[in-house]
């Protein structure tokens, strides 16, 4: 609600009084020019103005230089309870898995407790015969300030496969594509792996199941 303010109008009166003159005016005959002398007044010596002392001058210098603002170097993204997307796969590990150049795309939430990385292929806009693309996808619950279990959960899914030897909760859905998900003490993450070729939709992909299992695991390693 927008504050309301109060306006106050103080209204102040000055009051002159006047003065009146008194009954009986004197009749005493008024003194004429010879009874009486002027003499003149003395004039008062002129007063020379003091010599007020100089101002001091600033001293002649070079002219200062403006301060330059630290520059921030950019980074994959704010680290969250002391991880960053860095430190749970290197865009060189990237690029070795998926066998194209990966370029990495980090944010954060730390409201949240929340950390996410994208690694995606480099593509080329003028090449229009490689429709071929690699996307892998992860987030990281670090448990502070929002507990982890409070994103993982294989309740909010119709259908999941259970992983029974790892962490405190861990499966996946293929809902949208296979989806690991894995909570192990009040850190929680999340893992995929896509890719596809436009150009040939039927054709193999390049990691299998099992591979991506494999590489969930070793996120499940790198977070907890």
């Amino acid at each position: 609600m927008r504050p309301r303010v109060a306006i106050a109008a103080l209204l102040a009166t000055a009051v002159l009084a006047g003065c009146g003159g008194g009954d009986g005016a004197s009749t005493s005959p008024e003194p004429t020019a010879a009874d009486t002398t002027v003499e003149p007044a003395d004039e008062p010596a002129a007063v020379e103005p003091a010599d007020e002392p100089p101002a001091d001058e600033p001293a002649a210098g070079p002219a200062e230089e403006p301060a330059e603002e630290p520059t921030q170097e950019a980074t994959d993204g704010d680290a969250v309870g002391g991880l960053s997307c860095d430190d749970v796969f290197s865009v060189a590990e990237m690029t070795d898995f998926v066998g194209e150049p990966i370029e990495l795309v980090a944010s954060s939430e730390p409201a949240l407790g929340q950390i996410t990385c994208s690694w995606e292929t480099v593509e080329d806009p003028d090449d229009a015969d490689d429709l071929a693309f690699s996307f892998v996808f992860a987030q990281i619950f670090t448990g502070d300030p929002i507990p982890a279990a409070n994103f993982v959960d294989p309740t909010f899914f119709d259908d999941v496969t259970m992983i029974d030897d790892l962490g405190d909760v861990a499966f996946w859905e293929e809902s949208l594509g296979p989806t690991f998900y894995v909570l192990d003490g009040n850190v929680a993450g999340v893992f995929s792996y896509t890719d596809a070729d436009l150009g040939n939709p039927e054709g193999p992909k390049r990691r299998t199941f099992d591979e991506v299992l494999e590489l969930f695991r070793e996120f499940h390693r790198r977070i907890t």
